[in-house]
Parts: structure tokens; sequence; C-alpha cells
């Protein structure tokens, strides 16, 4: 499913009508005969709120639809001027004895409440954004009046809003053309599900929005896709599934390093070679023999196996020390194979920008929110209100891969973006994180390219929460290492 930016779809409608000189009327009365299936029968009595873009001629349109069926309607038109087809939909719908307002002064607020508190619904086809001050002051009231009678909502393309802390709170959503940008705001997100989500085409071809599209999410057969292109003969041995250098832990944070090695072993790695703290190395085996432990103090055998490596990853528990930044140095010198960049590395590497114009294989950054705050310099806010937009715009700054990790991860190499789709709030616990980085030196490892290796990893990881989280309240991190085996069997 793409993602476009919401402000589009009225020029992307336009683009449509005039290039394919389509009779518009004709368009908008089609597209309403579908949207009358999202009115619920019950409704009666019905309040619309309409604008001057393609939108808010959708609404008229579907008013229009439903004056035939004798439905009471009122509509509040937000616009200081409105397009051929809503004006001429208006211009019948008062002959029908409508109920049409014009909504341009606050001072209508104040009876705004007591009017539509008396209707069954509210239709959102508002999409035209504040542009000054006193719109948006006018619009926050505006929300702030529909919000409080709390009846059932209808939002037309996205739910109308005037900042991120002030969205019309919407029973359902349905979308035109593909899902938009703004549906993948942590706000967004906190306020809505996917489940709340519709989606009509408008029979619009998605030749017609190409270059608009913004990102896609990540769905079952896209993972199933990319696992197969790696078909495994009877006769392979170890050495075909890679070989992930892991270089992590420190002491009291070993659990870290642990997690990682483990996920790599159970995501399919071949080989998995665990540099740690010297004072911890030789424990690791008591946990898991078949990781190869060593101490990160031992350079020369390290440097062997950065040679030997087929993935590395840096940082899971590893501190934040000279020694630590030395190993990192060492890491973006020598590796001949791609880089994951994880946890206290992420720290590291952001008080040594430099490292970022050496590296000639491919890097995979995995930071949360607040790791990602902390290296760009942007607030948390600004964050979650674009998570697309800083994503892409940092993984092209830097020509590195990057999972800004959260709900829904954005995955972006700087010209494609991706959101992934699985994983839920019962995985909110510690360690989720190094299993991740586990995932991907394993992916990564069994030589799937960077890109890909990163969607799939994102993707099984928040699958095992998943498929935990039917019978769990609160999923461990050992319990999705223990899943992974068979969930990627499910995906193959």
């Amino acid at each position: 499913m793409y993602i476009i930016d919401e402000q589009n779809v009225s020029g992307i409608i336009e683009n449509y009508l005039t290039t394919t000189k389509t009779d518009s009327t004709s368009f908008y009365l089609k597209a309403a005969e579908h949207l009358i299936s999202y009115i619920p029968e019950s409704a009666q009595r019905i309040t619309f709120f309409i604008d001057g873009s393609q939108i808010g001629t959708l609404g008229a349109a579907v008013a229009y639809l439903l004056s035939r069926a004798n439905k009471d309607l009122i509509l509040f038109v937000r616009a200081s001027s409105l397009t051929e087809e809503t004006e001429a939909f208006l211009q019948i719908l008062e002959e029908q004895k409508a109920h049409i307002y014009l909504l341009n002064n606050v001072n209508q607020l104040q009876d705004l409440h007591a009017v539509i508190a008396e209707t069954h619904l509210i239709v959102d086809a508002l999409a035209t954004l504040p542009k000054t001050q006193d719109e948006f002051l006018f619009v926050k009231q505006l929300i702030q009046v529909i919000n409080r009678v709390q009846l059932e909502t209808l939002a037309f393309d996205f739910p109308f809003y005037a900042n991120d802390e002030t969205i019309i709170t919407a029973t359902n959503i349905v979308t035109f053309i593909a899902a938009k940008k703004c549906f993948t705001n942590t706000h967004f997100l906190t306020a809505f599900g996917q489940d709340e989500i519709s989606i009509e085409s408008l029979d619009i071809p998605e030749l017609y929005y190409q270059d608009k599209i913004e990102a896609q999410y990540i769905d079952q057969d896209d993972i199933s896709d990319i696992l197969k292109q790696k078909q495994w003969s009877i006769t392979d041995h170890k050495y075909k599934f890679g070989h992930a250098l892991i270089i992590a832990g420190n002491v009291g944070t070993i659990g870290a390093a642990l997690l990682a090695g483990e996920a790599a072993l159970k995501s399919g790695c071949g080989l998995v070679s665990l540099y740690t703290h010297p004072e911890l190395a030789n424990l690791v085996p008591l946990r898991n023999p078949e990781i190869m432990s060593h101490a990160y103090t031992d350079i020369n055998n390290l440097q062997v196996d950065i040679k030997r490596a087929s993935s590395i990853l840096i940082g899971p528990g590893l501190g934040i020390t000279n020694q630590s930044l030395a190993l990192l140095e060492l890491i973006f010198a020598q590796a001949t194979c791609p880089i994951i960049v994880d946890a206290d590395a992420l720290t590291l590497i952001h008080k040594q920008p430099q490292l970022l114009t050496t590296f000639s294989y491919p890097v995979i950054f995995t930071p949360h929110a607040h790791e990602f705050a902390r290296f760009t310099g942007l607030e948390i806010d600004e964050i979650s209100s674009h998570r697309i937009d800083v994503a892409r715009e940092f993984a092209k700054k830097y020509n590195v891969i990057l999972a800004l990790k959260g709900y829904q991860t954005i995955i972006s190499d700087g010209i494609t973006t991706y959101v992934n789709t699985t994983g839920n709030a019962a995985m909110a616990s510690a360690g989720m994180g190094d299993v991740l980085a586990g995932i991907i030196a394993a992916m990564t490892a069994k030589q799937y390219a960077s890109l890909e290796a990163t969607i799939a990893s994102v993707y099984l990881h928040g699958a095992c929460g998943d498929w935990l989280s039917i019978e769990k309240d609160r999923v461990l991190a050992t319990e999705v290492i223990n899943e992974i085996p068979d969930r990627l069997q499910f995906l193959y």
C-alpha cells in the first residue's frame, strides 16, 4: 500500500480530470456512490463540514446523493472560494431545503455545539490546512467544538487537523487514492488505528500519482518475496549462511550482547562471533556455546574476523568509552561488509561524525526516537510529526540505511522509504532493540541486500511479537528470539 502526502490529493484529482478529460461532475457523483456505503443507514440527520478542496467537493456530492434519500442535512462551508462542482451541488441542496451555513467567523462557533449535537453523524470533508495564525486559531477552536460533541464522525481522506495535538477524532476514515503521510505520525497513531481506515482508489490509476509516492507499507507478501530470493540447498554448509561479527556488551550489559548473538543464530546465521569485555568473554559459552566469544581487547584476532565477516554489528550494551570509540573507528576503517550501528555506537558516532565519510560498504543505523534526536538535534515532537521526512532526509544526507524504530518503524535508504506493519505495545520491554539488531546482522550476513535485509528483519521482529501477544500481555526479548525460527518458516 502506497503513502502520499495528504496535501497532494486535490492536485492528483485535478490532474486526472484534466488529463483524461473526464467530466468532473460525473466523476464526483460516481465516487460519491461508493462513499455512500460508509454512511450508516440509521443516520437520518447528518452534519457535513466542507471546504474549497476536491475533498470538500466529494463531501458535497455525497450530501447531494443523501438529500435524494430524504436525509436531513446540515452543511457548514469553510471556504472563501469553492470549486464549480461544489457550488452546483450546494445550489441543488439549498433548493432541497438543506441547511447551509458559511463558517468563517470565530463567533459562529459559540452556537455550533448546540446545532451539531442534535445530529446522528458528522462527516469531515475538510482538507485545506490553515495558512495564517488567525486561520489556525479558528480551525483549532472548530475542531475542539466538533470533538466535544463526541458523535460518530466519518473523515474523508484524513481527519482534519490544526496541528499534531488538535485532530478531529474520527470514528472511521475513508482515505482516497492511497494512505496518507500523516497516518504515520506519532500523534495520529496514538489517536487512531489502522483498522479504522478504508481506502477508496476513486478509480484513479497509479500512473497519475506515481511521482507523489512518499513511502509504502510493508506486507507479508513483500517479506516472502525477499526471503525467497535465497534458495538454500541440501548441500549448503554453515559458511553459506554467513558469519556475523558482533562487538557488544560490557560489565553490567552483557545481556545485550547475548540477546543480539542469540537472535542472529536463531535467524539462521551460520556463524556468530561475539567480541565483548575481557572479563565476560569466557562466560558467553556457558549461556550459548554456539557463539564464538572473544575479548574485544584481542585486536589481532578481531582484525582477522573483520575480514572474514559477512556482516558486522556494533553497539548493543557496548558502553560509551574510549575503548568503544577505538573499536568503532577500527570497524569503519577495515570493514568489507555491511555494518549495523546500534545503541551506544550511535552515540559514539555522533561524537565522531567524520566516520560517516569513510565507509565504502552499506551502513545501517537503528535508532529509536530519543537516540535519533540526540544525533540530529531535532526535538522529539518534530521527529514524531514528520517521521517519513526526517528518516528519508537523514538516510540521504549520510548515505545510510535508517531504521527509525518505534510503532510502525520507518525504514529508508534516502531514495525509497517503507513503513512497517508489525509489532505492538506488548513488546515494549528491555532488550527488544538488541534482538532486532541481531536479526539484521543475520539477514545481512546471509547476503540479502542491506535495505531488503533491514525491511525483512523489522517485519520479522514485529511478527514474532504479534504472534506471542495473542496470549500474552507482555512479551520478553528472549521469547521473541525463540519464536524467530517458526515465524521465518511461516513467512517463507
